[in-house]
C-alpha cells in the first residue's frame, strides 16, 4: 500500500503505509495517546520523512482539518484505493497548493462517498 498513515480511515480516505495506533499486536501497556501524529513524517511537498526505529505507530490524520499543504493532503490517500481519483479531485479543488480552503474557509466538507 501506499500513502503514510496507517490503516485508519480519516475522511473517508483509506490511509496506507505505517500502523495507526492501537494495533492489536501492541506490547502490553501500550498508551496510543503518547503517539506523534502522522503528519509528523510528512515534509511541506509532501514527502516522507524518516520513521523513527521502534515507533510502533502514529496518530491518524484528517486530511480536510488546517494545518497541511495540498501535497501532505495527497500524501494520506491510498493511491489504491477505488476512490483515489475522486479523493485527489476533491482535494485539488477545495484546497490551494499552500493548503488553504479555496472558498469559505474552515471547516472544509470532506469527500463523500
Amino acid at each position: 500500500m501506499t500513502g503514510i498513515a496507517g490503516s485508519a480511515v480519516a475522511a473517508g480516505a483509506l490511509l496506507g503505509g505505517v500502523a495507526a495506533a492501537g494495533s492489536a499486536n501492541a506490547d502490553p501497556g501500550f498508551d496510543p495517546s503518547t503517539l506523534p501524529s502522522c503528519l509528523d513524517f510528512v515534509a511541506e511537498d509532501g514527502s516522507k520523512k524518516p520513521w523513527p526505529e521502534g515507533l510502533q505507530g502514529c496518530k491518524p490524520v484528517d486530511i480536510y482539518a488546517p494545518g497541511m499543504t495540498l501535497a501532505q493532503r495527497k500524501a494520506f490517500v491510498n493511491s489504491e484505493s477505488p476512490n483515489y481519483a475522486r479523493i485527489i479531485a476533491d482535494l485539488d479543488a477545495k484546497f490551494d497548493a499552500a493548503g488553504n480552503p479555496k472558498s469559505g474557509g474552515y471547516p472544509v466538507t470532506p469527500w463523500d462517498k
